[in-house]
C-alpha cells in the first residue's frame, strides 16, 4: 500500500493506518485489493464499494455512490502478440482518489512518479489534486489505447497483403483470431465514453468547476477512440470479405481449368463415341490406317481448342 498526502502543491508519503483524515487535505493510495477493506472506515466507503464492486473487476464501467464513484476501467496491453487487460480500480471522492490493484500498471507507476517527482508542475493551478490525477490517468489510458489500436491495424494490414499475395485457405483462424483482438479491446474501451458522461454530470460535486474542461476534452478522446475502433472492425469485415472473394476467385479458377480441359475432351469423346457404336457396316473401320487417320483427327482438334483458348487468354 502506498499512501500520499498533498496539500499547497507538495506531496508527502504517510502510512494511512495511523493518519486521521482532514478534509482540507487530498489523499491519494495504491492499494492492492485485500488492502481496501481496512480503509474504508477512514474513507466511509460502503460495503458495496469494498464488496459487491470489487468482484466485477472484469467489467469497464461507472456507479455512482453517497459520496464517491467507483470506476472500474480495463487497460488494454499486448503480451507475446495477443490482447490483455490489466485491471484497475479506482475511488474517486472530494479529497481522495484510491486506485485498487491486481498487478503492476505501467501508466499508473509513471503517473505515481510524475507526481512525486515534480508536484509543483503537475498541480501548478489546481484547487483539487485529486481532479488532475483522474484525469492524467485517464489520458494515459487515451494513450495506450491509442498505441494498441495502431497495433491491430498494422496487423490488419499485414494480413490484407498476405491474403492479395497469398491467399492461403488455412488462413481462416488467423483472421478469426485477429477478429476476436478487435472484439476485446471494443470491450474494454467501448464504456469509457459512458464513464465521461457520467463525470461531466458531476452530479455529487466533485470535479472543480474549471477542471470540467477537461474532462470535457478526456470525454472527445474517448469518444475518437471508439470510432477508432468501430474503424478497426470495419477494417476487419472488408478483410474477411476480401479473404472469402479471394478464396472464391482462387476456387473459379480451378473450375475453369476443369471446364476447359473437360471443352476440349467433349469432341474427342464425341468422335470415339461414334466409332463405337456396333453397326455391322462402318467402312472406315476396314480402312488399313483408318486408326492413325482418326488419331491425328482428334490431336489436331484438341491442338486447334488449345491454341483458340490461349488466343482468349483462357489459359
Amino acid at each position: 500500500m502506498k499512501s500520499y498526502v498533498i496539500s499547497d502543491e507538495t506531496i508527502k508519503k504517510i502510512s494511512i493506518e495511523d493518519e486521521e483524515i482532514q478534509s482540507s487535505l487530498h489523499y491519494f493510495l495504491i492499494v492492492n485489493a485485500s488492502d481496501i477493506e481496512q480503509i474504508s472506515s477512514k474513507f466511509n466507503l460502503t460495503e458495496c464499494n469494498t464488496g459487491e464492486c470489487l468482484e466485477r473487476r472484469h467489467y469497464t464501467g461507472i456507479e455512482t455512490h453517497k459520496q464517491n464513484y467507483f470506476i472500474g476501467l480495463n487497460i488494454p496491453k499486448i503480451n507475446e502478440g495477443r490482447i490483455s487487460a490489466q485491471q484497475i480500480d479506482i475511488f474517486f471522492g472530494k479529497n481522495f482518489i484510491i486506485i485498487s490493484l491486481n498487478e503492476e500498471v505501467e501508466i499508473v507507476d509513471k503517473i505515481e512518479g510524475e507526481i512525486f517527482n515534480k508536484p509543483d508542475i503537475t498541480f501548478k493551478g489546481v484547487s483539487n489534486p485529486t481532479n488532475k490525477i483522474l484525469y492524467t490517468l485517464f489520458d494515459r489510458l487515451v494513450l495506450r489505447s491509442l498505441w494498441v489500436v495502431s497495433e491491430l491495424e498494422r496487423k490488419i494490414e499485414a494480413q490484407e497483403e498476405r491474403v492479395l499475395k497469398i491467399g492461403k485457405r488455412n488462413m481462416v483462424n488467423e483472421l478469426i483470431a485477429l477478429r476476436r483482438q478487435v472484439f476485446k479491446v471494443r470491450r474494454y474501451l467501448s464504456p469509457l465514453t459512458y464513464i465521461s458522461d457520467m463525470l461531466l454530470l458531476n452530479e455529487l460535486g466533485i470535479i472543480d468547476d474549471h477542471m470540467i474542461k477537461y474532462f470535457s476534452n478526456i470525454g472527445i478522446k474517448f469518444s475518437q477512440l471508439n470510432r477508432d475502433i468501430s474503424s478497426l472492425h470495419q477494417s476487419i469485415t472488408s478483410l474477411r470479405e476480401t479473404y472469402e472473394s479471394e478464396i472464391s476467385n482462387q476456387l473459379n479458377e480451378i473450375m475453369k481449368v476443369f471446364t476447359i480441359i473437360s471443352t476440349i475432351f467433349l469432341p474427342l469423346n464425341l468422335v470415339t463415341g461414334i466409332y463405337g457404336m456396333n453397326f455391322t457396316y462402318m467402312p472406315e473401320l476396314n480402312t488399313k490406317f483408318g486408326y492413325f487417320v482418326v488419331l491425328g483427327f482428334m490431336a489436331c482438334l484438341a491442338s486447334v481448342l488449345i491454341v483458340v483458348f490461349r488466343r482468349k487468354k483462357w489459359l
